[in-house]
């Protein structure tokens, strides 16, 4: 009975020291029994919920201390530290420096506090969003880390509470693949073959297998077989290993959030361009000084020292400070800054979408990974299925029910028994009678199959499960596993010893020499039962229901002596090291329905459009695979199983092999069982996993196999679906692993990139098209980015050539410049990398992995806009009467300069609309009304633009403009959408649809991956 703790913390850190003997320790304490007395709890009801506060009191709460957040004022430092942003900063306060205490030059002292002013702005603008970004990756972490642990309280209620509300004295289920959340100890007289790894903890290379003689489960360690419960001693800071855990999840962050490979590549970029614009930047300098020294400066051949470009100006060695800061304005235009912060952002951005779309990203290169998938091997059970399973007919001592309605009436007491005891005895999972769910059936817990087998027996044989289990003595188990396929039972009632067995029929039934008939008699299995019992399954699995068959035989003297001999506290835990399910007696087979998801169908058809192989990988019966594969699409709805050879269009990874035909002649359509799969090899291996569409009776090793061979071999980008301990080879060795949110065990999850929360087939399809959104976003800011980078070092460059040194003839000033830099990279980077993805990216093939970030498309639009801009604003600038167009009095005046520097910027802002659409889309205004940020930041943008025109003054060279001057310069500036329309129409080629069957043969637009 449950009562107040009395153990202290001292005495319960005895049990968990690492390296030492805890067994002796808690024999010391009294053993489990006394330990569970003080801890206040009970083996078989648990604690009281009520309690729960009261022992975190005591006891401290399950958190362990955070890594602590960067700070604001730490972001905006590192957003200061960059060589370019060191150099201005150093030129404008040498330019205050000189009006101050040299010149005595107002103007000299307004430009360096102006570009002061400029670059806390848009460091400003930079440390909010990286800080945001930080923020919203730390609360997803801490969305994910709150898991549900199912525990034993309030007199032996089963109830799933969070990882946080685990207290000292919880009674815990563990299963395969748990992560455990607390120090324990192994409740022994519930537990059956119990293994954890603890090699990330003690550096024990090998499984550890817990019992009597190690009883003691470290927090941190995973569960690698087995099923039992334990009684949580420690939890939180107070775990000996919490310190060493937090370092080894603190290292698996950092490795999860390093920098994608797209970010590298993009660093490289931005690196590249850089150096010509520092290029630009030092020959703009060079030039402007040259000029300035020839008419100007002491080489200037009427000797005076005024400026003779602009009279009245005296000449000033500051002159020279002023094109060192222009020259240095140019550099920090030309270094695309933007370029990693939109990664980041679009990543940031994506990564909070996905998880709306039931996405918890844990690797950020996933994302973009995704995007490039070519085929992805989906689990069945819960993925495309709805895990929602029901018993809906069965084979029972020799007849066959196509109902199980009435099913109580047909058998007689003793087979209503056996059925019971064969059910209810060799099974771990349960149902909360509590908790109903729509269809008014109670809540299943464990595995799903075993739930619906329960409630079968509960609902259409009237036997309670609980009350079978309650009047018999369980000795020994094996648990199932994926591997095995099948799980058993040794049981004892009034000294009777039976052994139990279920599982997949082709493994089960193998094992079976015999079955029990209608009247109750236990013959051997002739060849005519054997075939009966072949039809009948063969006949379910077409139907696409899942078979279970049921098995069981009494043990001899001999087994039941040995296991007495080897018996451990009542129990045989080495029972099972051999394989004693041989002789069996075959009882009933049932058929189990699990109904396809709804939207399954159409989100394979969405994958095969975008060119994506979906290939089913399942543990179940061939025939039940082949009737899932063909109701969601995988298979023809007409396939026969002898495949058709067609031709197949090949993935774009595979189109970038040179050794790879580009047309080959293969089999389509191919379907293969596991032990057949993995006898093959070379060759033949290569072109099973390229034409393969289901694996059915795979194992986790058959999955891993796949995989590889996909990955390795085809060169194909693989995403992998998983949820068993077993599958976590698999999702390491794909390119993005993806692990099941409900049905995944934890250490699945650990392996994943991606879980998918509600383990469905169409959140993974969200994934691909995400993934594709943020190659397709960062395109988009690329292309906007850089048709602004030529503009403004052509601009400024020619312009220094013909403005013979003067330091006033600039249409664009240093303040101005870093209004463009801030518009093109902060500003741009989140309206463009935040834009939502559209249906259209899964209407074309994926792009090769390594695929160029600037397609041809791409080109043919950053150099048509750059020529068209350059060419009319030099035109406004260098032409007598440009002034005149921009109604301005006086040719090269601050009027004039200001109406070109509008005019820029009013060009870009309607380029911007261009952007959106990066592969010669007609209508780039499609989806407008739904991209949000991108209607800020245009506000923000124009309301920035008319009070740095209109109240800029001396600090922003600018002067107010009149009304019809604003709208000869948006006009103007509009001319940037016929511009990019006409650049559409030159070579336009749609791209094809890539026919995942092999229809039609691809003719996408090569040149564009």
């Amino acid at each position: 009975m449950a009562s107040k703790p009395t153990a202290t913390l001292p005495e319960l850190r005895t049990l968990t020291v690492l390296g030492a003997n805890n067994a002796k320790a808690l024999k010391k304490l009294g053993g489990i029994d006394t330990l569970t007395r003080k801890l206040g709890s009970d083996i078989s009801k648990g604690i009281k919920t009520s309690s729960v506060e009261e022992r975190k009191r005591i006891y401290g709460e399950n958190r362990l201390p955070e890594s602590a957040t960067a700070t604001i004022w730490e972001h905006f430092i590192d957003s200061i530290d960059d060589r370019d942003i060191k150099i201005l900063v150093v030129a404008a306060v040498s330019s205050v420096l000189f009006g101050v205490f040299i010149t005595k030059d107002w103007d000299d002292m307004i430009q360096g506090f102006a570009i002061m002013t400029a670059v806390i702005i848009v460091s400003g603008v930079s440390t909010i969003q990286n800080y945001r970004q930080d923020l919203g990756f730390k609360s997803l972490q801490k969305v994910a880390a709150d898991r549900k642990i199912e525990t034993i309280r309030d007199n032996g209620k089963s109830q799933k509470v969070s990882v946080y509300d685990i207290v000292p004295g919880d009674i815990v289920r563990v299963t395969e693949g748990d992560l455990l959340p607390a120090d324990g100890v192994l409740i022994c007289s519930k537990s059956y073959g119990v293994t954890c790894d603890q090699s990330s903890l003690t550096g024990e290379p090998e499984p550890i297998r817990k019992g009597g003689d190690d009883p003691i489960m470290f927090f941190g360690s995973s569960v690698n077989e087995g099923e039992g419960f334990m009684i949580v001693t420690a939890v939180g800071e107070a775990t000996p290993t919490g310190s060493t855990f937090v370092e080894l999840m603190e290292a698996k962050n950092d490795a999860r959030l390093k920098q994608t490979p797209m970010q590298e590549r993009l660093d490289d970029v931005a690196e590249k361009i850089g150096y010509l614009g520092m290029v630009v930047g030092a020959m703009t300098f060079l030039v402007l000084t040259g000029l300035w020294f020839i008419w100007d400066g002491p080489l200037d051949p009427d000797g005076n020292s005024m400026d003779d470009v602009d009279p009245g100006h005296p000449r000033q060695w500051t002159d020279l400070v002023t094109f060192f800061i222009v020259g240095v304005s140019i550099v920090v235009v030309a270094v695309p800054e933007g370029l990693p912060l939109s990664v980041t952002i679009s990543l940031a951005y994506s990564v909070r979408k996905m998880m709306d779309d039931n996405n918890y990203v844990r690797t950020l290169s996933a994302c973009e990974t995704m995007g490039s998938a070519t085929c992805l091997c989906t689990d069945k059970t819960g993925t495309l299925t709805e895990n929602r399973m029901t018993a809906t007919e069965g084979w029972f001592f020799g007849k066959h029910f196509s109902s199980l309605s009435g099913l109580k009436q047909e058998l007689n007491n003793a087979q209503q028994q056996i059925l019971g005891n064969c059910v209810a005895v060799n099974s771990s999972a349960g149902l909360n009678f509590d908790v109903k769910d729509h269809n008014g059936k109670p809540q299943f817990r464990g595995n799903p199959t075993e739930a619906a087998i329960l409630w079968s027996l509960n609902e259409r044989v009237g036997i309670d499960y609980r009350k079978v289990r309650d009047s018999t003595t369980t000795l020994a188990r094996r648990p199932f596993r994926k591997q095995d396929k099948y799980m058993s039972t040794i049981r004892t009632e009034e000294n009777v010893y039976e052994l139990y067995s279920k599982g997949a029929p082709e493994i089960v039934i193998d094992r079976c020499t015999n079955f029990q008939d209608w009247d109750g008699k236990v013959k051997p299995m002739p060849k005519q039962i054997r075939a009966q019992v072949d039809r009948v399954i063969s006949d379910m699995a077409s139907r696409g229901l899942r078979t279970i068959a049921l098995t069981t035989r009494t043990l001899s003297e001999k087994e039941v002596s040995e296991g007495k001999k080897e018996a451990i506290d009542g129990r045989w835990p080495k029972f099972f090291d051999s394989a004693p399910e041989n002789d069996m007696t075959l009882i009933a087979i049932f058929g189990i329905e699990d109904p396809l998801r709804e939207q399954v169908p159409g989100a394979v058809a969405r994958c095969q459009t975008a060119g994506i192989r979906v290939i089913m990988v399942t543990g179940d019966h061939k025939g039940t695979a082949v009737s899932i594969a063909k109701k969601c699409s995988i298979l023809p709805a007409n396939w026969m199983p002898n495949p058709v050879i067609r031709k197949v269009a090949e993935s774009p990874s595979k189109r970038k092999n040179k050794t790879s035909p580009t047309q080959s002649r293969m089999l389509f359509g191919q379907v293969m069982e596991g032990p057949a799969f993995r006898k093959l090899k070379g060759d033949e291996l290569r072109q099973a996993c390229q034409n393969l569409c289901v694996l059915a009776r795979s194992s986790p090793k058959d999955k891993a196999l796949l995989v590889n061979t996909l990955r390795d071999v085809c060169n194909e980008v693989v995403g992998v679906t998983g949820d068993g301990t077993n599958d976590a080879p698999a999702l390491s060795a794909a390119d993005v692993g993806l692990a099941m949110g409900i049905a995944g065990t934890e250490i699945a999850k650990e392996a994943a990139n991606i879980v998918i929360m509600d383990d469905n087939f169409n959140s993974i399809v969200a994934s691909v098209r995400w993934g594709r959104s943020i190659r397709e976003n960062i395109r988009k800011f690329l292309t906007f980015q850089l048709s602004i980078n030529l503009v403004a070092l052509t601009l400024t460059f020619v312009v220094a050539c013909c403005n013979r040194g003067s330091t006033t003839k600039f249409p664009l000033t240093s303040v101005q410049l870093l209004w463009v830099n801030l518009i093109m990279d902060s500003f741009a980077a989140l309206a463009l990398a935040t834009e939502p993805p559209t249906d259209s990216l899964l209407q074309r093939p994926p792009d090769n992995r390594d695929a160029p970030m600037i397609t041809k498309i791409m080109w043919k639009h950053m150099i048509g806009h750059a020529i068209f801009q350059s060419m009319l604003l030099l035109y406004l600038t260098l032409s007598s009467n440009g002034h005149a167009v921009l109604g301005a009095v006086e040719n090269g005046g601050r009027m004039h300069y200001t109406g070109i520097f509008n005019t820029f910027v009013w060009l870009n802002v309607f380029n911007k609309f261009n952007c959106r659409k990066i592969n010669d889309e007609i209508n780039i205004f499609e989806g407008l009304s739904e991209s949000h940020m991108s209607h800020y930041i245009i506000l923000i943008i124009i309301i920035g633009q008319v009070l740095m025109i209109n109240y800029g003054g001396d600090w922003c060279q600018t002067t107010p403009l009149s009304l019809n001057q604003w709208y000869t310069n948006i006009l103007i500036g509009s001319l940037s959408i016929p511009v990019g329309t006409f650049l559409r129409l030159i070579k336009r080629s749609d791209r094809a649809k890539l026919n995942i069957r092999g229809k039609v043969e691809v003719k996408g637009n090569k040149k564009d991956f």
